[in-house]
């Protein structure tokens, strides 16, 4: 144990940029979800910093219920704990475990992934102080290190730009059944549809009423089961969006946007004749 709640600051910086970013993902969970830790019931969050060697990955841990951060090789990427979004992604991968357990294949995986990147980006612009219109909305700029043939891990505004040949897609015509052996059937890739559609949701929204709508719709077990699929998603959101509107928390302009940014990415209800 390198540094407990109320220590004061400890010799390694990755030790304390990893515990002031959990700390912050812990207050936006509080102040703008009403959730009380990852389980929603105070637990005490576990930050494995300097993961393993040269390890150029941030994975949540369910077995044992923490994140773990690797330094990175240096060359692709950097400590992967010097970037608040990457630490609320996984973060609110645990989130995903104790709301619902999304299936982590295929559109459900593709779910789970899209969820922690919605959180990882909430809480980066709460932190910096932006706004939908003034975030860059990338996943990851921050721990890319000189070897990497990009910007980032990924793009919110513009799926498939991050870096030379990201692979994900930002509308549902490029969907398609993958190799399960290939990204668990594109959980990475396909993300990047939904991830199109909380972007456009976001400017009209805000990204923080946005972000409750979609914390809200994850909530709905009856609609987003564990093998979840996109068009799920879009009908718990509308279900949510009736109720935050109803609350004053959602304008009623809600339901039109939701409904017109899953439309722009290809994903619309089924017409029953």
């Amino acid at each position: 144990m390198a540094r407990q709640e109320g220590d004061p600051p400890n010799s390694d910086q990755v030790v304390n940029l990893s515990y002031d970013f959990c700390g912050k993902t812990l207050e936006y969970f509080k102040l703008m979800l009403n959730r009380n830790s990852i389980d929603g019931n105070g637990m005490d969050v576990i930050s494995n910093v300097h993961f393993r060697k040269d390890y150029n990955n941030a994975v949540w841990l369910p077995s044992q219920n923490q994140l773990a951060l690797g330094d990175g090789d240096g060359k692709r990427f950097i400590n992967l704990g010097r970037s608040i979004d990457v630490v609320a992604h996984e973060m609110a991968h645990g989130v995903t475990e104790y709301v619902n357990h999304l299936d982590y294949t295929r559109q459900s995986g593709a779910l789970n992934e899209h969820f922690s990147d919605v959180i990882g980006t909430a809480v980066q612009q709460y932190v910096k102080g932006q706004t939908a219109q003034t975030a860059d909305w990338l996943i990851g700029d921050e721990i890319v290190g000189s070897e990497f043939r990009g910007k980032a891990l990924r793009s919110m505004k513009e799926p498939g730009t991050a870096y030379f040949g990201d692979r994900q897609v930002a509308h549902f015509s490029k969907y398609m059944d993958i190799p399960l052996s290939d990204d668990g059937g594109g959980v990475h890739y396909f993300s990047g549809i939904p991830n199109k559609a909380f972007f456009l949701a976001a400017m009209q929204l805000g990204t923080d009423p946005a972000t409750l709508l979609w914390y809200t719709a994850l909530h709905d077990r009856g609609t987003i089961r564990r093998d979840a699929k996109f068009v799920d998603l879009l009908k718990a959101l509308l279900i949510a969006a009736e109720k935050l509107i109803r609350q004053g928390e959602l304008p009623q302009s809600a339901i039109s946007v939701v409904t017109s940014a899953f439309s722009e990415v290809g994903i619309l209800l089924p017409v029953h004749a």
